[in-house]
């Protein structure tokens, strides 16, 4: 929790207006550790004074050393975290973990239920034994146990259409195709109509999508997948670009603006901008020389025709009859020159560019591959103790002491008695059905048992206040025990100190943290005896 003292010393509160309309609520409980280390130079360092050549930097020393001892048994810890458990039942420790005070999982009441942990299972490091028996290495470690599934997966792109062959001037010399001797374009893409046109691009970029799905599952890192990402406007660009100015009407019902178009080019001319600017000279002008350098119309007409397309009031510009006629003029107007620049003067790279097909701009000049295969294996190195206690109970026939069906006496069976006694010599720690869980602290880890997958669970921490800058604090109740633990710490350092001081100090110490940790307990005498009301013996007072 944050915590700003406006006052130095902790003199004053802060305004009523001022409190209550911020986050710091009951800020006036705590006294922050540097005005600790600064009210201490001032009161005990200093000549005539108790400690009189000590340094500053021994002080903050101290003091944080004094705040830690504090949190462990005498600060009560507001720590908390509240967690789901999944099918692995396991809860890493939390960052400024340094003990636990208490987990519980939550019923659907949001009452707490106590969990007892597991004393008699752990999680051992488990060596990889050879059929002799003979330990395992690896790199001359010894080996972890594993137990590996190798897993097989075929990403195919036999069905993705051939977008670049289909576009590209000349595909009769790309793909053997046929080409229309008036409009030297390919007569498969732009014999369709336009709704024809439309379900092609669609149905082009849900293949693409399932092929890129597929194969980015096999890939851990971003850039090792064969797709990559798409680029930042996803398909906006190839939607607006090319499907808008090919299949117009049907990209407009369903539901591409121009204005939304007009906005992702607007951007894309942008960040084009800002490519230009930060390529290196030398290779500035092969990319001025793309698509990008619009031979058939200038970059600042099309950027006109964008922002005239951005300036129009969309309920007015796309509400069809005229003015929607006006619209897809304008905006076919707009792009149909670059489009065709873009597409079909023989050089990708700025359309890839500016669509975000870079990764994958080879698959679309030549071709996709037929298929992709990957065969990878996923390793378990759990030891076989946490497997066992983990699934204990469940489907075997036995009883584990945390299976939910198998706490009450008429469902025990021998198994039960075998690990744990018999029915009378019963161990009331395990008699009970809210599950265990164990701490592994080796790999940091909390693990629960089976009957508390899915569960909520809270988990009740101790930390030692230095975890963050704003965990720098202390309750005012234990104010007067810091200094006189940073006094004890300075003058014990020191080799001219009396020891009668030293032991006065000492004395001091453990008296005022026993004052504080009595005041932190908080206990009130009203509480307790309602507590002792419900017991046999009745309490007056």
């Amino acid at each position: 929790m944050p915590i700003t003292l406006p006052v130095p010393g902790g003199g004053g509160a802060t305004t009523p207006s001022t409190y209550y309309s911020g986050t710091n609520l009951g800020e006036y409980q705590f006294v922050s550790v540097s005005e600790i280390i600064d009210n201490f130079q001032a009161a005990y360092v200093g000549e005539g004074k108790i400690l009189e050549n000590v340094l500053k930097g021994d002080v903050t020393f101290h003091a944080f050393r004094a705040l830690q001892e504090l949190h462990y048994d005498t600060v009560r810890s507001c720590k908390s975290q509240e967690i789901e458990v999944c099918s692995s039942l396991k809860m890493p420790l939390p960052h400024d973990y340094v003990n636990y005070v208490k987990l519980a999982f939550i019923d659907n009441n949001g009452v707490e239920h106590i969990i007892y942990p597991a004393r008699n299972t752990s999680n051992p490091f488990a060596i990889q034994q050879n059929d002799d028996c003979s330990y395992a290495f690896e790199d001359g470690d010894l080996m972890h146990q594993k137990s590996c599934v190798i897993t097989s997966l075929s990403c195919s792109a036999e069905e993705i259409p051939d977008l670049w062959g289909d576009l590209h001037l000349g595909s009769a010399e790309y793909k053997g195709g046929k080409v229309n001797p008036k409009t030297q374009q390919n007569s498969g893409f732009f014999s369709l109509n336009e709704q024809g046109k439309y379900n092609y691009l669609e149905n082009w970029k849900s293949k693409v999508d399932d092929y890129c799905n597929c194969t980015d599952t096999m890939y851990e890192s971003i850039n090792d997948k064969p797709c990559g990402e798409l680029g930042k406007y996803g398909w906006s660009i190839t939607d607006c670009l090319i499907g808008k100015t090919f299949a117009y009407d049907g990209y407009t019902a369903a539901g591409l603006s121009d204005s939304d178009c007009a906005d992702a080019l607007a951007d894309a001319f942008a960040d084009f901008e800002v490519k230009v600017k930060t390529t290196p000279a030398a290779e500035r002008t092969t990319l001025l020389n793309s698509a990008f350098n619009l031979k058939l119309v200038s970059k600042k007409k099309i950027l006109a025709k964008v922002k005239e397309i951005k300036a129009k009031p969309g309920k007015d510009y796309n509400s069809g009859g005229v003015k929607g006629i006006e619209s897809k003029d304008l905006y076919i107007k707009a792009v149909l020159p670059f489009a065709n620049a873009a597409i079909f003067d023989g050089n990708p790279g700025a359309i890839n560019d500016m669509m975000g097909w870079d990764a994958i701009a080879d698959d679309l000049l030549e071709g996709w591959p037929e298929d992709v295969t990957l065969e990878s294996s996923k390793c378990n190195t759990d030891s076989d103790s946490w497997n066992r206690y983990k699934t204990g109970g469940v489907g075997t026939g036995s009883v584990a002491i945390d299976s939910a069906s198998t706490v009450t006496a008429s469902t025990d069976s021998s198994a039960y008695s075998s690990n744990f006694g018999e029915r009378y010599g019963i161990d009331p720690q395990y008699a009970q059905g809210n599950g265990s869980y164990y701490i592994d602290c080796m790999r940091g880890n909390i693990h629960f048992s089976s009957n508390l997958a899915s569960k909520t669970i809270v988990l009740k921490y101790i930390s030692d206040g230095v975890g963050t800058a704003d965990e720098a604090i202390i309750h005012k109740f234990a104010e007067e025990a810091m200094y006189k633990w940073i006094a004890y710490g300075c003058a014990s350092a020191r080799v001219d100190t009396p020891e009668y001081l030293v032991a006065r100090l000492k004395k001091e110490r453990f008296a005022e943290t026993r004052k504080a940790k009595i005041r932190l307990s908080n206990i009130k005498i009203e509480e307790i005896s309602q507590v002792f009301r419900g017991k046999s013996k009745w309490i007056k007072h």
